[in-house]
């Protein structure tokens, strides 16, 4: 079967490219990156929301897009990789060299996907409840908006979206690898949830809400019987100079002590993360790679 997982970039610097991991460059740098970088301002696209959709005007590149499709279609970024066939529940790198060879391990696995399986997601990470966590950083009106538009274009999403921001299973950063078919309907409902999302709150900020949404799509095919596989998550943390922390920290737009992330991560030692981390993430399903 053949794989394709896209992996978004907004700033130039070490990346992967392979038969397997397609960059694509986002954002307002992308004549800085290097010739072959996919563009997400070509074809039909949604380049100039970027400050909003973030990773995601990558992933609606390649969804209208029909010569970037495979048989599974992946999106992942580039400090944010699923790692198929790894022993951890989440594994945290300091440097992209460490981080990328554990991500290039990963790459039989996906080359060997069975094709009875539908989707490939992260282990989730347990804090509270989606809802509470959610509310750390962002507006909690958000998720009555979106249980909202939700109940009125997609009522059979209803009830296991409600289950969702109730339960305590965080499906983060838009991690997901699925058959083309799957990938199709999960792009046309999230970008539509989203375009309506913006229509009633224009001067939203970064759409977080889309995070959670992946969260619904990925509990709504649990509820389908789809064959689902989980995957830790490899994460790359470079520990940056720190005028460059404080300065991120003061225009971050999240809130309460989510918005000291970044100080937070210079601060604390790379082990007390990686033990974090890995109590937070949890193992769910079958090992069957």
């Amino acid at each position: 079967m053949n794989c394709k997982i896209y992996v978004a970039y907004h700033i130039p610097g070490a990346y992967l490219k392979s038969e397997i991991y397609r960059p694509v460059c986002v954002g307002d740098k992308k004549d800085s990156f290097p010739a072959g970088f996919i563009r997400d301002d070509e074809g039909d696209n949604i380049a100039a929301q970027n400050d909003k959709y973030n990773e995601l005007t990558a992933l609606y590149r390649v969804w209208k897009d029909e010569n970037l499709h495979a048989d599974y279609i992946g999106l992942a970024h580039y400090r944010r990789y699923l790692g198929p066939g790894l022993s951890e529940t989440h594994y945290l790198y300091r440097t992209p060299e460490r981080a990328f060879r554990k991500v290039r391990k990963t790459e039989k696995y996906w080359r060997g996907l069975s094709a009875d399986v539908d989707l490939v997601a992260p282990y989730p990470a347990h804090y509270h409840s989606v809802r509470e966590y959610y509310g750390w950083a962002h507006d909690k009106k958000d998720i009555d908006l979106i249980l909202t538009l939700i109940g009125t274009y997609y009522p059979e999403y209803l009830s296991c979206a409600k289950k969702y921001f109730d339960g305590s299973e965080n499906y983060l950063c838009n991690l997901t690898v699925m058959k083309k078919e799957l990938f199709l309907r999960y792009a046309a409902w999230l970008f539509d949830l989203l375009g309506k999302f913006l229509s009633v709150k224009a001067n939203a900020d970064r759409l977080y809400i889309s995070e959670r949404l992946t969260g619904i799509f990925i509990k709504k095919m649990e509820e389908e019987s789809k064959k689902i596989l989980f995957a830790p998550i490899i994460s790359l943390e470079p520990k940056e100079e720190f005028k460059n922390v404080v300065r991120k920290t003061r225009a971050s737009k999240e809130k309460g002590k989510q918005k000291w992330k970044p100080v937070l991560h210079w601060s604390i030692p790379t082990s007390f993360w990686r033990r974090y981390y890995r109590k937070i993430y949890k193992r769910k399903g079958e090992m069957a790679w």
